[in-house]
């Protein structure tokens, strides 16, 4: 807090007193008088502390070397000297005032707002000490009191100085936004000049999530001080709110040119060069960024994050290593590390990580359902639903949850509750080739043949070109006796996959069930060359 001027007090009249030496009070405090008034204030303290000496019990002296004391910043001292001040004459005009100053330098607030209201009671009309008063509540984070203070200070003096601007800052804290922009512009209208009022309209604005008229603020901040880097780096935050990343990176290497210290620019240039697929450019900016500040989590996290996306899973696990060291309780690192570890293959690491994030964030999103798949490929099938269960509480609609169950039911054999999640999810997504592909093999594993072909003939409507959804249902016309049909459909799984061995094979019997010995012999051999071992034993009973 700014300490304004001091009250000064300076009594001539005194009572005489001698010292051994023949020396009175007056002599001493004439001559500290006189080096007050040269600001000899070191040399002023020690004439009056010889004054003290021969009459200990004078207030008007004690008022007079704190003041010298202040003015050499000997806070403590000067406050233990009004405070006799105060105890012989608690009625000395302007100690409480000026006590209170010295323990706003020391950041006593409390023991200052006191002071200042004891200065109130003795003066109610004096606009300067309300507007003091206010700031040292503000500084206790007492707002509602500082705005009242402020309230005063304008009834009583209208124009005082930074009166509208303080009143704006405590409008702030409260959230009464629009009423600190009022006030702000009214500052403006005094100082036009100063950036901080600027600035704080800007964030005014922030606050009520209107960017562009932030933005506004910040240009006219701007253009009082362009080499500011701290300007131009809060715009780029706006810019960035916007996602006009472009604009945002412009503005944070203006601000990065004027200042390669600012803080978080590399970073946040970094973010918004990730937002623009710029990853190379990304990875420069963290990596400087960790240069400047070589513990920050945050910033080995969004680096893991680049790094994840090029397809990089050691660097990006190294990052999130390093962000967890850091900060061991921020969930989506484990959760994030956990999907590389997933993405190579380290099921058992990526279950563990996925534990730590769900023990720090059990609510989160997405934490359980990519549990339940690790476990899945552990073959856990009975733990893997029991976290799609929770996935699903949270997200009653996610289809993608549904029908991760239903494959861990069907691993478990539980082919009636895979149904049903197979309905539920066709239910929510009935477009899905998948889906119905799915519920067909369930089907058919219920002996439910007619129903499957169905849902075959539902995935192909809408995956035209899937191989396996025309295998499978040959295999099921195969099981109906229905050869001709099958013939068809393991042809057009051919046709779409040339390679698929088991389709080649499986015609081939239908062509024998059909009695097309030279055909099924030709596809036999076709299978035989494609490496089905099976077909090699049929040659041998059907081809001689």
């Amino acid at each position: 807090m700014k300490n304004t001027a001091l009250a000064f007090l300076v009594i001539s009249i005194l009572s005489i007193a001698i010292n051994a030496k023949g020396q009175n009070t007056i002599d001493f405090y004439s001559l500290g008088n006189e080096k007050l008034a040269q600001k000899d204030f070191k040399g002023a303290v020690q004439d009056y502390s010889k004054a003290l000496a021969i009459t200990p019990n004078n207030a008007d002296i004690f008022f007079n070397r704190a003041y010298c004391k202040s003015m050499y910043a000997d806070h403590t001292g000067a406050i233990q000297d009004y405070s006799k001040a105060l105890a012989l004459f608690p009625a000395i005009p302007n100690a409480n005032y000026n006590r209170a100053i010295e323990k706003n330098l020391l950041k006593d607030f409390k023991g200052s707002i006191l002071d200042f209201t004891n200065a109130i009671e003795r003066d109610q009309n004096n606009y300067d000490i309300f507007f003091k008063r206010g700031l040292a509540k503000s500084a206790i984070n007492d707002h509602y009191g500082a705005l009242q203070d402020f309230n005063k200070t304008i009834d009583l003096n209208p124009t005082a100085e930074n009166i509208y601007f303080n009143r704006g800052i405590e409008k702030g804290y409260l959230k009464d936004f629009h009423g600190a922009i009022t006030d702000y512009n009214k500052a403006v209208t005094i100082d036009s000049n100063n950036i901080d009022i600027y600035v704080n309209i800007a964030f005014a604005y922030t606050a009520l999530n209107n960017l562009q008229a932030s933005i506004i603020y910040f240009n006219k901040a701007i253009a009082l001080a362009p080499n500011n880097a701290i300007l131009y780096f809060n715009r780029g935050l706006m810019k960035g709110y916007l996602k006009e990343s472009a604009a945002a990176i412009k503005d944070y290497t203006k601000s990065i040119e004027l200042d390669p210290n600012t803080i978080n620019a590399y970073f946040n240039r970094g973010l918004e060069r990730g937002n623009l697929n710029d990853y190379k450019n990304a990875i420069l900016d963290y990596n400087k960024a960790i240069e400047q500040n070589p513990q920050n989590a945050d910033i080995y996290f969004n680096r893991g994050i680049v790094k994840s996306i090029i397809k990089d899973p050691q660097g990006a696990l190294q990052d999130f290593d390093k962000a967890i060291s850091f900060n061991p309780k921020t969930s989506n690192a484990y959760y994030n590390r956990g999907l590389e570890k997933n993405g190579i293959g380290d099921f058992i690491g990526a279950e563990k990580d996925y534990n730590k994030a769900i023990e720090l964030n059990p609510t989160a999103i997405n934490l359980y359902f990519n549990r339940g798949i690790v476990r899945t490929h552990l073959n856990n099938h009975i733990a893997a639903i029991k976290d799609f269960d929770q996935a699903i509480a949270q997200n009653p609609k996610n289809v993608d949850v549904y029908f991760n169950r239903a494959i861990s039911k069907t691993n478990i054999r539980d082919n009636e509750a895979a149904l049903k999640d197979y309905n539920k999810a066709i239910e929510l997504a009935s477009q899905n080739a998948n889906l119905y592909f799915n519920r067909a093999l369930v089907k058919s594993n219920l002996k439910d043949t007619l129903g499957a072909i169905l849902d075959f003939d539902k995935a192909i409507e809408w995956d035209p070109s899937n191989a396996n959804a025309f295998f499978n249902r040959g295999i099921t016309k195969m099981n109906l006796k229905k050869y001709g049909d099958a013939i068809i459909d393991f042809s057009k799984a051919l046709e779409f996959n040339p390679k698929k061995t088991d389709a080649m094979y499986q015609r081939a019997m239908a062509k024998i069930y059909s009695l097309d010995g030279s055909g099924a012999c030709a596809d036999l051999k076709l299978a035989k060359d494609l490496g089905s071992v099976e077909a090699t034993v049929q040659i041998a009973k059907s081809c001689k």
